[in-house]
């Protein structure tokens, strides 16, 4: 064998190995980069899902039914809002928190899930959710029957002052929102006692209130707005810092009650599983973000008793959830319903 023959053949050897360990260590490195379903597949691949953790026919029902058809006409694949009533919304968290992180599955995140942490340690928003994007705020109101004999906010503190455990009133639950916006006030109006009946969606406790099974509902204004407008319930305060523009002759309860700094708040908003990719975070956003911004979800919810209020960016809710969890955790405290 000649010379030239033995170096080709080595060359030849020497070519084969550094093919043999390009194969191996190329698929190696890009499975480590990214999750499969990460990688080059398309998004959105299928039809989504919006959890919502209330009833059909509520007022945050039909909101994320809203955002789910505007976004899924923009992204070209159906979003489904499924309905997971029940503890205080940690059903549909738990649905979203351990649904695969592809951005197929959303949930709606609210104001209320940060009570549920804050008193149960469940759910983690911050550790176990993708916040994409804040969408709403909401006022609390609260509400009678169109003929109770409670004309105002007044007549009905001035009744529970004479008769402390004597009336009721419709809520989800301790740590419900709407139970958070009755304490608020209870705190800054020592002697009130109303017994808190609970309700697993605010549809069920409008509608008690409005046959007179209980005494008053504190509730989403958007949950309440529609039967009062229909003349069955009619709404005695608001619990924001000022007036709702849609119900301008309604009083809000720093102003009914004498109660100078009161004010309470729900917002609602977009998240889905902890470790989304970021691409898919920021082509949710924007696709949310336009439905939200425009005119016709605008006029939607004023005309249900909300307003938009969008976050700046994924990581601006983020923070502004974690904030929010340390204050509510504080207020949770004080009320003592935190978990110990």
């Amino acid at each position: 064998m000649s010379r030239l023959d033995r170096t080709g053949r080595v060359a030849l050897r020497a070519q084969r190995r550094s093919l043999l360990r390009g194969s191996l260590v190329a698929p190696l490195g890009l499975a480590g980069a990214l999750p499969a379903w990460a990688q080059t597949a398309p998004f959105p691949a299928k039809a989504m899902q919006f959890v919502v953790g209330s009833p059909a026919g509520g007022g945050v029902d039909v909101t994320a039914r809203k955002l789910a058809d505007g976004v899924g006409a923009l992204l070209g694949h159906n979003m489904l809002v499924v309905n997971r009533p029940g503890a205080a919304g940690l059903l549909a968290a738990q649905v979203v928190s351990t649904a695969p992180p592809d951005g197929h599955t959303l949930g709606y995140v609210h104001s209320g899930h940060l009570i549920l942490q804050a008193m149960e340690g469940k759910p983690d928003l911050p550790r176990d959710f993708s916040p994409i994007l804040r969408v709403t705020a909401s006022q609390f109101c609260i509400a009678v029957a169109s003929d109770s004999p409670y004309r105002s906010l007044g007549d009905l503190l001035s009744a529970m002052a004479r008769n402390p455990g004597k009336l009721n009133y419709g809520a989800g639950g301790n740590g419900s929102p709407g139970h958070i916006a009755f304490e608020k006030l209870v705190m800054m109006r020592p002697g009130l006692v109303a017994v808190q009946i609970p309700f697993k969606g605010a549809v069920e406790s409008v509608l008690a209130v409005a046959q007179k099974e209980i005494d008053f509902v504190s509730g989403l204004l958007s949950s309440v707005f529609g039967v009062a407008r229909s003349g069955k319930v009619r709404i005695l305060a608001v619990t924001g810092a000022q007036r709702s523009p849609t119900l301008p002759d309604v009083p809000t309860v720093a102003e009914a009650a004498s109660l100078p700094g009161y004010e309470y708040m729900a917002w609602g908003g977009v998240a889905g599983p902890a470790r989304m990719a970021r691409d898919r975070v920021l082509k949710l956003e924007a696709a949310f973000r336009r439905v939200a911004s425009s005119e016709e979800f605008r006029k939607f919810l004023s005309e249900s008793g909300g307003q938009s209020v969008l976050s700046q960016s994924p990581a601006s809710f983020a923070a502004d959830i974690r904030r929010e969890l340390a204050e509510t955790s504080a207020l949770m405290k004080r009320l003592g319903l935190q978990k110990t």
